[in-house]
């Protein structure tokens, strides 16, 4: 049995144990910020048009809408 991180999880631990340590620190992280930052945007279609279509993504400048907003 392995008891140590594997590889892909590292980056995902450290972040939560910084969350936590801010948390603790009571330094002012927002719930809908932490959300954002786990499970990403959820913007489908951006009331502005892309304005770089032929380098951006249309998901992320729908994510560049939301995180504006």
């Amino acid at each position: 049995m392995v008891r140590s991180l594997l590889e892909k999880d590292k980056l995902l631990f450290s972040f939560l144990l910084c969350i936590k340590i801010l948390q603790n620190e009571k330094k002012v992280i927002d719930a809908a910020e932490i959300r954002y930052l786990m499970v990403g945007g959820t913007a489908t279609s951006p009331d502005i048009p892309n304005p770089a279509p032929e380098w951006l993504s249309d998901k992320s400048w729908a994510n560049i809408i939301e995180l504006s907003n």
